[in-house]
């Protein structure tokens, strides 16, 4: 059977597999996703200190699925075919633990350790567990979008009050919660974060969610027409109240490239000339530009031109540090050397430029090989298996534009669990993903009924 004909399946299979039920292994994927995403809806501070560990409820709910797991993967309950994308983040992780150990030895290293094998790898490799066909992968796109939804009207709440309604529940409860009114303004009125550490992680993790739905529409998400849309409109308030430019800048890239997607939609090779033309472009603006495509940027697509110049003074100061540090970089300190003597702040507002200054090149790299790996692959996949096209053009414009924008934050706090998750749900969308999964059937049906039925997981 050919996947050219079966466009609709996704929508006919629902129904279907709420007649046959759902697998084990299709109940706990889901109660993966859910609980993983109900837990950013948690504020900082939510936690309990045991001894001299701090237990933070997310952390927990990733530890407890991720054990579980590595067991229905060891003992084949579910079946995981790894790719190269798998290979480069499990070295991107080996890396980031390796020197957290050179650097903070086996006391401080070991606690930066275990939270970035938490997470960042155990987010990835649940997410790569959990969801293993098309309809796992609507469910982790829905949860997102609900959570971003919710997020949205806490942050209209915030940006017009300037208190923060969700922390002002739970701080009564937990006295490690942080602040509970806001003091950061914009445009006279107060920046939005949310449950998330900064304004500018919590319109970055709307755009995520906005931009993984936007391409598939309500029906294949499972959703009825007023829920998908008003979902929608609340994640677009909620990066609109965050008053940060880089989620806005991401969010505009993002609909240039579906626009330009749809108005050369028959054109076979658009993405590539769109590629072209982009270094074309970059080159010319650097060559007839005294300030260069940066500056520009700098100076006429972002809401503060002043944070923007002190930015580029950090690069200067990182890129410094290449050729003494290239390996495993500096370290995890905030007392990193400056070679711009005006330059006094610690906070590094570059999430590639954090990697190398902790981490090394090989940090970066590997990041940026499982991220060029998954676009070329995925961008593949659409000639032979039409059906998921339009998941696979949301998770390519989305992280590309995830891509850009991360040049301007740090990724930390809460906001890393579901960006590497992200990473780890799309693997599902490559072709051989694809085919791993087609060749155990549902009983009584094609392989291909499987890969796209709802909770067709391995029994």
């Amino acid at each position: 059977m050919q996947l050219t004909h079966l466009r609709h399946v996704p929508v006919v299979a629902a129904s279907a597999s709420r007649s046959i039920g759902v697998s084990p292994s299709a109940r706990w994927s889901r109660l993966a996703i859910m609980l993983v995403f109900a837990a950013l809806l948690l504020p900082r501070g939510v936690e309990q200190q045991l001894g001299t560990i701090m237990i933070n409820p997310l952390r927990l709910i990733l530890t407890w699925f991720g054990l579980g797991a590595l067991f229905k993967v060891l003992s084949r309950t579910i079946r995981l075919t790894v790719t190269p994308a798998d290979w480069l983040m499990g070295l991107h992780i080996g890396v980031i633990v390796l020197s957290a150990f050179v650097h903070g030895g086996l006391d401080e290293g070991l606690e930066n350790a275990i939270a970035s094998t938490i997470d960042m790898g155990l987010a990835y490799f649940v997410a790569r567990v959990a969801v293993r066909d098309l309809a796992s992968y609507h469910y982790f796109v829905r949860a997102a979008l609900i959570v971003a939804a919710i997020s949205g009207v806490f942050g209209a709440i915030e940006m017009v009050s300037g208190y923060s309604l969700i922390r002002g529940l739970f701080a009564p409860l937990f006295p490690h919660v942080p602040y509970v009114y806001l003091e950061n303004q914009r445009l006279s009125l107060y920046r939005a974060t949310a449950t998330f550490p900064a304004d500018i992680l919590f319109g970055l993790y709307c755009m995520l969610a906005f931009g993984l739905a936007v391409n598939i529409g309500a029906k294949r998400l499972g959703m009825r027409g007023g829920v998908y849309m008003t979902c929608m409109v609340l994640s677009l308030l909620g990066l609109f109240s965050s008053l940060s430019s880089a989620p806005w800048l991401a969010l505009t890239l993002l609909l240039c490239m579906m626009a330009y997607d749809w108005f050369l939609r028959t054109e076979r090779n658009r993405w590539s000339l769109l590629i072209v033309g982009a270094i074309g472009v970059w080159l010319v603006l650097g060559m007839i530009s005294n300030r260069g495509p940066v500056k520009l940027i700098v100076n006429y697509l972002t809401l503060n031109p002043e944070s923007g110049y002190i930015r580029m003074a950090m690069l200067e100061c990182v890129w410094a540090l290449v050729p003494d540090y290239w390996s495993l970089g500096w370290g995890w300190g905030n007392d990193w050397p400056r070679s711009v003597e005006w330059y006094k702040w610690n906070s590094i507002d570059c999430f590639y430029a954090v990697l190398f200054v902790r981490s090394g090149v090989f940090a970066v790299f590997t990041l940026l090989g499982c991220l060029g790996y998954s676009w070329y692959r995925m961008g593949m996949t659409p000639r032979r298996f039409p059906a998921v096209s339009n998941e696979i053009k949301s998770w390519i414009m989305t992280t590309v534009a995830f891509f850009f924008a991360v040049m301007s934050v740090d990724v930390f706090g809460n906001f890393e669990i579901p960006v590497y998750a992200m990473l780890g749900a799309g693997q599902i969308l490559m072709a051989p993903s694809f085919r791993a999964a087609g060749r155990v059937g549902v009983r009584g049906g094609s392989s291909t009924a499987r890969l796209l039925s709802v909770g067709g997981g391995q029994p």
